[in-house]
């Protein structure tokens, strides 16, 4: 009987074991597969500007505030608090079908980017480390926008609402939403 009792132990302790194996395998690899390693910072900054850009709008919507106000002064803002990241160019595009803004700024080249709106077209003369402002489009006809920067073309739909677009980019890394 006694002998019985310790080959009982013994095969719980080998359990115990093999549990612990088991489990410490499991959390190896789930850190392991959830290493995130990024490229180039434009995507996490592509993300953040998602994300803030949103809660500008919710702030006007829900405060009744004039969102082209809200928005020339949060690109300004934003432009300048990211100026000494690795991003070159931005384009920033907002608004509705009654009006679309574009905000431009390089701190690298010289150039236009081109805007398409419904039967409307308009370029903008980027100078290099200069914001540029304008309304691309009055009474807009289209149901898209086609934005033409350095011989890439990038379409955007026109939602019912309030509408924000941006191409942000450095060297061969481009973000758009």
């Amino acid at each position: 009987m006694i002998i019985k009792n310790k080959k009982r132990g013994q095969l719980f302790l080998a359990a115990a074991v093999i549990i612990i194996i088991i489990l410490i395998g499991f959390f190896t690899i789930k850190n392991y597969a959830r290493q995130d390693v990024r490229l180039n910072p434009v995507y996490d900054l592509g993300e953040e500007l998602n994300i803030e850009t949103g809660n500008v709008y919710d702030y006007g919507i829900y405060n009744e505030k004039d969102k082209n106000l809200l928005m020339d002064n949060w690109t300004d803002k934003y432009i300048d608090y990211s100026k000494n990241s690795l991003v070159e160019n931005w384009i920033f595009a907002y608004g509705n079908k009654k009006e679309i803004r574009a905000v431009t700024f390089s701190t690298k080249i010289t150039g236009q980017v081109g805007f398409k709106t419904g039967e409307e077209n308009m370029s903008i003369e980027i100078t290099k480390g200069i914001k540029n402002k304008t309304i691309i489009s009055k009474e807009n006809k289209g149901d898209s926008v086609e934005v033409t920067f350095n011989n890439f073309t990038y379409y955007f739909k026109l939602k019912k609402g309030e509408n924000f677009f941006f191409v942000i980019g450095s060297e061969n890394y481009v973000f758009e939403n």
